[in-house]
């Protein structure tokens, strides 16, 4: 299988520094992926221009003297997603999801919660 280049890993580019009213305003959600299929719902929610985050790290290793790099899942499993509540129940549509965990923001504690379980 062949390493690909980095990939878009958040979408829209401000997602993480937009101002906290603007957050509060669309509730966030951890999607709990099925095994390694981080990187095609990311894909597919790129496509959809649908709000997300999947923290990536290098990973380099070498075989035969040949250095390789690869970017892997911060948390492998998880998608953090943006979105309303009809947005979330499509990304149940694309067999990658197995699990929503909602995602509570206040100013005192955030919360999460199991939403949706496949």
């Amino acid at each position: 299988m062949p390493l690909l280049p980095l990939e878009p890993f958040v979408f829209p580019n401000d997602l993480l520094t937009q101002p906290l009213a603007e957050i509060e305003t669309v509730p966030w959600w951890v999607l709990h992926t099925r095994p390694r299929t981080e990187k095609a719902l990311a894909r597919r929610l790129l496509h959809g221009h649908i709000r997300f985050f999947l923290p990536v790290r290098k990973h380099q290793w070498r075989n035969k003297g040949r250095l390789f790099c690869s970017h892997v899942p911060l948390f492998p499993g998880y998608v953090f997603l943006q979105a309303e509540r009809d947005v979330v129940g499509k990304t149940l549509e694309t067999n990658f999801v197995s699990r929503v965990l909602a995602v509570t923001i206040s100013a005192s504690c955030t919360s999460i919660s199991a939403v949706y379980t496949v």
